[in-house]
């Protein structure tokens, strides 16, 4: 293939070829100088975290707490629901409620039609129980359930409208719901088979070699 490629070569196209060939070979042989790169050390690390401005206002029975930061157009939004004393089984249901509200129906529409909306208004939704502290309080420990979701500015009203109707009127249907349960199962029993593999891959690889050692002392 050299051959057929270079059959047209003059000599002065190889020796240029020859020539841009010795040069690369110098470049790569050349110690590079580490004085041209940007250092880092403790001296320019700050011992202090800058916080961002933080302002909180009563807005009815919730604290609405704002953040100012540049997000490129974008608006996020997060919802902490203080719930009630629950009892054993209730914490056992919180996480299966959490990921079954954003996925079933709210407002009178069905999970389809809010699904629609979320998608053409938002960046999506979500929902996750959490045991945590207030945003100003960290003395203040409570059993929350945290919406979430994001937009771009110009649907920031439609995105607390979305999260207002989630939050607020949620409708579930029993066959969706199985639907669900489902899902989370599937979920869950392959969460733990990736999870078996992960832990027992290094203990499968020095039985492995453990046996070539034998097979190498037997042969």
């Amino acid at each position: 293939m050299v051959r057929r490629l270079s059959a047209d070569f003059s000599d002065a196209d190889r020796e240029r070829i020859v020539q841009e060939a010795l040069a690369l070979l110098a470049d790569q042989d050349r110690e590079d100088d580490v004085s041209i790169l940007p250092t880092l050390t403790l001296a320019d690390v700050t011992r202090k975290v800058a916080r961002p401005t933080y302002s909180t206002v009563q807005a009815g029975g919730a604290l609405v707490g704002r953040v100012e930061q540049p997000t490129s157009g974008m608006v996020y939004l997060d919802v902490q629901v203080r719930l009630p004393e629950l009892s054993g089984g209730e914490l056992e249901l919180l996480p299966l409620y959490a990921f079954a509200v954003t996925r079933s129906g709210a407002a009178g529409q069905d999970y389809v039609a809010l699904t629609q909306r979320i998608e053409a208004v938002t960046g999506g939704v979500s929902a996750s129980s959490s045991v945590g502290t207030g945003p100003d309080r960290l003395d203040d420990l409570r059993v929350s359930l945290s919406f979430g979701g994001k937009a771009l500015n110009r649907n920031a009203d439609e995105l607390v409208s979305v999260l207002r109707d989630v939050v607020a009127r949620p409708e579930f249907e029993v066959g969706r719901l199985e639907q669900l349960v489902k899902q989370r199962v599937a979920g869950q029993k392959a969460s733990i088979v990736s999870g078996g593999n992960f832990h027992g891959q290094p203990l499968a690889l020095a039985l492995d070699h453990l046996a070539l050692a034998v097979a190498e002392l037997g042969s």
